[in-house]
């Protein structure tokens, strides 16, 4: 979750809400302009992070649904956080 909250802080103007408990998180990307979901952009991050091995839902909402596997390494959770952020990061700052 602090993970996560980290990246969101870096991208205020696009993520919100974070929310989440346990290992069942969703990052929601908004229009900063409009305040409409982000449909095409999270679907473009979804796919970019299972293209670098990160499973991650499709939605088609405009969110990221983040649900790793109950038996997950904490290195293979933090790698893929990692992953995440580096899409993220690469796809907002454009």
């Amino acid at each position: 979750g602090a993970a996560l909250e980290k990246i969101a802080a870096r991208h205020r103007r696009y993520i919100r809400p974070v929310n989440g408990k346990g290992l069942f998180y969703s990052l929601h990307l908004r229009n900063p302009e409009t305040d409409e979901p982000l449909s095409a952009t999270c679907d473009q991050i979804v796919l970019s992070c299972v293209r670098k091995g990160v499973m991650l839902f499709l939605t088609g909402r405009g969110f990221l649904k983040i649900v790793p596997p109950l038996m997950i390494d904490r290195d293979a959770l933090f790698e893929a956080v990692g992953v995440i952020s580096e899409v993220l990061d690469a796809t907002l700052e454009k």
